[in-house]
Protein backbone atom coordinates (compact mmCIF):
# COMPACT_ATOMS: atom_id res chain seq x y z
CA UNK A 1 0.00 0.00 0.00
CA UNK A 2 1.44 3.35 -1.03
CA UNK A 3 1.23 6.17 1.50
CA UNK A 4 1.95 9.68 0.27
CA UNK A 5 0.58 13.17 -0.29
CA UNK A 6 -2.55 11.86 -2.02
CA UNK A 7 -3.32 8.93 0.29
CA UNK A 8 -6.62 8.93 2.15
CA UNK A 9 -7.14 8.83 5.94
CA UNK A 10 -8.38 5.26 5.50
CA UNK A 11 -5.13 4.21 3.75
CA UNK A 12 -3.13 5.87 6.50
CA UNK A 13 -5.23 4.20 9.18
CA UNK A 14 -4.62 0.79 7.62
CA UNK A 15 -0.88 1.39 7.55
CA UNK A 16 -0.75 2.80 11.07
CA UNK A 17 -2.62 -0.20 12.47
CA UNK A 18 -0.46 -2.72 10.62
CA UNK A 19 2.95 -1.03 11.04
CA UNK A 20 3.16 0.44 14.57
CA UNK A 21 5.45 3.41 15.30
CA UNK A 22 5.69 4.38 11.63
CA UNK A 23 5.46 8.11 10.94
CA UNK A 24 3.02 8.85 8.18
CA UNK A 25 4.40 11.13 5.43
CA UNK A 26 2.57 13.53 3.19
CA UNK A 27 0.10 16.38 3.54
CA UNK A 28 -2.52 14.18 5.19
CA UNK A 29 -0.51 13.37 8.30
CA UNK A 30 -3.10 12.77 11.04
CA UNK A 31 -3.60 15.39 13.70
CA UNK A 32 -1.97 14.22 16.98
CA UNK A 33 -5.11 13.20 18.85
CA UNK A 34 -6.61 11.05 16.10
CA UNK A 35 -6.54 7.39 17.16
CA UNK A 36 -4.35 6.20 14.31
CA UNK A 37 -1.72 8.86 15.09
CA UNK A 38 -0.79 7.08 18.33
CA UNK A 39 2.25 4.77 17.88
CA UNK A 40 1.32 1.12 18.31
CA UNK A 41 -2.42 1.81 18.44
CA UNK A 42 -4.32 -1.11 16.89
CA UNK A 43 -7.10 0.76 15.12
CA UNK A 44 -8.52 -2.34 13.48
CA UNK A 45 -9.29 -4.02 16.81
CA UNK A 46 -10.79 -0.82 18.17
CA UNK A 47 -12.88 -0.53 15.01
CA UNK A 48 -14.26 -4.02 15.53
CA UNK A 49 -15.46 -3.00 18.98
CA UNK A 50 -16.91 0.29 17.74
CA UNK A 51 -18.27 -0.97 14.41
CA UNK A 52 -21.20 1.15 13.31
CA UNK A 53 -20.91 3.47 16.31
CA UNK A 54 -20.56 7.16 15.56
CA UNK A 55 -17.73 9.03 17.24
CA UNK A 56 -17.87 12.71 18.20
CA UNK A 57 -14.76 14.74 18.99
CA UNK A 58 -14.37 16.44 22.37
CA UNK A 59 -13.66 20.09 21.64
CA UNK A 60 -14.35 21.88 24.94
CA UNK A 61 -14.40 21.26 28.69
CA UNK A 62 -15.21 23.97 31.17
CA UNK A 63 -17.17 25.29 34.12
CA UNK A 64 -20.12 27.65 34.48
CA UNK A 65 -18.98 30.60 36.62
CA UNK A 66 -21.32 32.78 38.71
CA UNK A 67 -20.54 35.82 36.55
CA UNK A 68 -21.79 33.92 33.50
CA UNK A 69 -25.27 33.65 35.02
CA UNK A 70 -28.01 36.26 34.69
CA UNK A 71 -30.86 37.43 36.93
CA UNK A 72 -32.77 34.26 36.05
CA UNK A 73 -30.15 32.24 37.91
CA UNK A 74 -28.86 30.28 34.90
CA UNK A 75 -26.05 30.68 32.38
CA UNK A 76 -26.93 33.48 30.00
CA UNK A 77 -27.32 32.69 26.30
CA UNK A 78 -24.26 34.76 25.37
CA UNK A 79 -22.01 32.22 27.08
CA UNK A 80 -23.46 29.31 25.15
CA UNK A 81 -22.42 31.15 22.00
CA UNK A 82 -18.95 31.79 23.42
CA UNK A 83 -18.33 28.19 24.46
CA UNK A 84 -19.61 26.85 21.14
CA UNK A 85 -17.30 29.31 19.37
CA UNK A 86 -14.28 27.95 21.25
CA UNK A 87 -15.35 24.42 20.32
CA UNK A 88 -15.59 25.46 16.66
CA UNK A 89 -12.00 26.68 16.59
CA UNK A 90 -10.84 23.44 18.18
CA UNK A 91 -12.59 21.34 15.53
CA UNK A 92 -11.44 23.58 12.67
CA UNK A 93 -7.88 23.24 13.93
CA UNK A 94 -8.21 19.45 13.85
CA UNK A 95 -9.11 19.77 10.18
CA UNK A 96 -5.79 21.49 9.56
CA UNK A 97 -6.92 25.11 9.72
CA UNK A 98 -4.72 26.51 12.47
CA UNK A 99 -3.88 30.08 13.45
CA UNK A 100 -0.35 29.73 12.08
CA UNK A 101 -1.70 28.47 8.76
CA UNK A 102 -4.15 31.36 8.59
CA UNK A 103 -1.27 33.79 9.06
CA UNK A 104 1.12 32.05 6.67
CA UNK A 105 -1.36 31.54 3.81
CA UNK A 106 -3.47 34.66 4.25
CA UNK A 107 -6.69 32.70 4.66
CA UNK A 108 -9.41 32.39 7.31
CA UNK A 109 -12.79 31.04 8.37
CA UNK A 110 -15.91 33.09 9.05
CA UNK A 111 -19.28 32.04 10.47
CA UNK A 112 -22.23 32.90 8.25
CA UNK A 113 -25.04 30.96 9.92
CA UNK A 114 -25.79 29.57 13.38
CA UNK A 115 -28.77 27.94 15.07
CA UNK A 116 -28.88 27.06 18.78
CA UNK A 117 -31.41 24.81 20.53
CA UNK A 118 -31.50 25.19 24.32
CA UNK A 119 -32.46 21.94 26.09
CA UNK A 120 -31.59 22.29 29.79
CA UNK A 121 -30.53 25.09 32.12
CA UNK A 122 -26.96 25.30 33.36
CA UNK A 123 -26.14 26.93 36.68
CA UNK A 124 -23.02 28.22 38.44
CA UNK A 125 -20.65 25.38 39.23
CA UNK A 126 -21.89 23.00 36.54
CA UNK A 127 -19.17 21.27 34.54
CA UNK A 128 -19.77 21.05 30.81
CA UNK A 129 -18.28 19.19 27.87
CA UNK A 130 -18.85 19.94 24.19
CA UNK A 131 -18.51 17.23 21.55
CA UNK A 132 -18.44 18.13 17.88
CA UNK A 133 -18.65 16.77 14.36
CA UNK A 134 -18.64 17.75 10.70
CA UNK A 135 -22.18 17.49 9.31
CA UNK A 136 -21.77 18.62 5.74
CA UNK A 137 -19.10 19.74 3.34
CA UNK A 138 -19.39 21.97 0.27
CA UNK A 139 -16.85 23.52 -2.06
CA UNK A 140 -16.20 26.56 0.13
CA UNK A 141 -17.97 25.83 3.41
CA UNK A 142 -18.27 23.40 6.30
CA UNK A 143 -21.33 22.76 8.47
CA UNK A 144 -20.43 21.84 12.05
CA UNK A 145 -22.54 20.57 14.92
CA UNK A 146 -21.85 20.77 18.66
CA UNK A 147 -23.49 19.08 21.65
CA UNK A 148 -23.08 20.64 25.11
CA UNK A 149 -23.70 18.32 28.06
CA UNK A 150 -23.80 18.64 31.82
CA UNK A 151 -20.97 16.37 32.99
CA UNK A 152 -22.64 15.47 36.29
CA UNK A 153 -26.07 14.54 34.94
CA UNK A 154 -25.16 13.63 31.37
CA UNK A 155 -28.10 15.74 30.20
CA UNK A 156 -27.94 17.54 26.88
CA UNK A 157 -27.90 21.28 27.67
CA UNK A 158 -27.78 22.69 24.14
CA UNK A 159 -26.96 21.91 20.54
CA UNK A 160 -25.92 24.12 17.67
CA UNK A 161 -25.21 23.99 13.95
CA UNK A 162 -22.76 26.45 12.45
CA UNK A 163 -21.81 27.10 8.83
CA UNK A 164 -18.26 28.34 8.34
CA UNK A 165 -16.94 29.70 5.05
CA UNK A 166 -13.29 29.48 3.98
CA UNK A 167 -12.03 32.87 2.75
CA UNK A 168 -9.11 34.72 1.25
CA UNK A 169 -8.42 37.09 4.15
CA UNK A 170 -6.90 39.80 1.97
CA UNK A 171 -9.97 40.34 -0.20
CA UNK A 172 -12.56 38.84 2.20
CA UNK A 173 -13.97 36.54 -0.47
CA UNK A 174 -14.87 32.84 -0.26
CA UNK A 175 -12.49 30.36 -1.87
CA UNK A 176 -12.45 26.54 -2.28
CA UNK A 177 -11.36 24.48 0.70
CA UNK A 178 -7.83 23.01 0.40
CA UNK A 179 -7.66 19.30 -0.53
CA UNK A 180 -6.05 18.25 2.78
CA UNK A 181 -8.73 20.05 4.81
CA UNK A 182 -11.44 18.45 2.69
CA UNK A 183 -9.92 14.98 3.28
CA UNK A 184 -9.85 15.47 7.05
CA UNK A 185 -13.41 16.85 7.04
CA UNK A 186 -14.65 13.82 5.11
CA UNK A 187 -12.93 11.54 7.63
CA UNK A 188 -14.54 13.33 10.58
CA UNK A 189 -17.97 13.18 8.94
CA UNK A 190 -17.65 9.46 8.24
CA UNK A 191 -16.36 8.84 11.75
CA UNK A 192 -19.45 10.53 13.17
CA UNK A 193 -21.76 8.13 11.31
CA UNK A 194 -19.64 5.09 12.18
CA UNK A 195 -18.99 4.44 8.48
CA UNK A 196 -15.22 4.77 8.85
CA UNK A 197 -14.97 2.39 11.81
CA UNK A 198 -17.27 -0.11 10.12
CA UNK A 199 -15.15 -0.04 6.96
CA UNK A 200 -11.77 -0.63 8.57
CA UNK A 201 -13.24 -3.23 10.90
CA UNK A 202 -13.44 -5.48 7.85
CA UNK A 203 -9.66 -5.45 7.36
CA UNK A 204 -9.17 -8.50 9.58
Amino acid sequence: MKIGPHSTPLDQAKTASIIPNRELPGSLKPVPDEPFATPGFDLVNVAKKEKGVGQLTVTYRGTVYPWQCDHMGHMNVMWYVGKFDEASWQLISKLGLTRSRFSKEGIGMVAVEQRIDYKRELRAGDLVTICSAVLDLKEKSIRLTHEMRNDETGELAATTEIVGVYIDASIRKARPLPPDVRERAVFHRRRTTGEFMAEIAGLR
